[in-house]
């Protein structure tokens, strides 16, 4: 009889260096700029819908809306949004799930887009809009070769 060599399954090798690097690299602790609650009384609150009976809610609307901010900067999933510490409970202020259902329901509504349109008119009558670089999708564009030289 002749023995055969069992087949060995190779273990797949992990890179640890290359997976630290990449968790570290998609943390973002903070937003490069957060809306404070006068500015976004001012600019925001006036093109978002808000609810016109029942209670207020836990937390004000403009501590969800840097939530929302968070999300759509960092691209994370809804459940890693850090959400403040309730010192009394030692549980998040508020869950990750009310969070996500004010952002449909903005998005459903068209509050976003109401608030785009009233950004590019306020910044067009300022005389500070450019339009130099705008992509009409949405995309960027790859310059190849380095660009403009």
């Amino acid at each position: 009889m002749v023995k055969r060599k069992k087949k060995t399954i190779k273990k797949r090798k992990t890179n640890k260096r290359r997976i630290k690097k990449q968790r570290t690299s998609a943390n973002y602790k903070h937003l490069p700029k957060k809306i404070t609650e006068a500015e976004f009384m001012e600019y925001f609150l006036p093109h978002l819908s808000v609810p016109k009976r029942g209670f207020d809610g836990k937390i004000p609307l403009y501590k969800s809306f840097n939530y929302i901010l968070y999300h759509l900067h960092t691209g994370c999933q809804w459940y890693q949004v850090p959400l403040e510490i309730d010192k009394e409970t030692n549980k998040p202020e508020i869950h990750y799930t009310n969070v996500f259902r004010r952002y449909a329901k903005w998005c459903k509504d068209g509050s976003f887009e109401r608030l785009l349109v009233s950004s590019v008119k306020r910044l067009n009558d300022a005389g500070t809009l450019d339009l130099s670089a705008i992509n009409g999708d949405g995309t960027n564009t790859v310059a190849k070769k380095g660009g403009r030289k």
